[in-house]
Parts: structure tokens; sequence; C-alpha cells
């Protein structure tokens, strides 16, 4: 049975988004909403596209050899 700090340390699998990352994935989600004309209620699948995005980019960004 695991203690109740390592329930805690095992469910935080990352940090959370500094304030830059946040308005950089609110900016790309607004884009990606206007994009799709603006539809309601896809807020939260909108701000994971967006996450998801940032975060592939970033990764490309530090593979070797990603340049062109």
């Amino acid at each position: 049975m695991k203690t109740e700090k390592q329930a805690d340390e095992s469910t935080t699998t990352q940090e959370p988004a500094s304030t830059s990352q946040q308005e950089q994935i609110a900016s790309l989600s607004y884009h990606i909403w206007e994009s799709e004309g603006c539809p309601e209620g896809r807020d939260a699948e909108h701000w994971a596209q967006a996450e998801a995005q940032l975060s592939a980019d970033a990764a490309a960004a530090r593979t070797p050899g990603s340049e062109e």
C-alpha cells in the first residue's frame, strides 16, 4: 500500500505550465478556435490541442538534426 506522500508523487507527472507557457497555449488555442469557425463548447479540446502542438514543437526543437 502506498503512503500518502508516495500517492501524491505518483499522480504528479509534470509541473504546472509557467505563466509564459499558459499564455502561449491560450494564444494558440484561440487561433485554433478561430480557424474552426469559433465553435462553442470545445474550449478544453482546443486547449489540449494547443498543449500537444506546443509540446511536439518543443520536442522537435530539442531533437538533434531536426533543423533544416
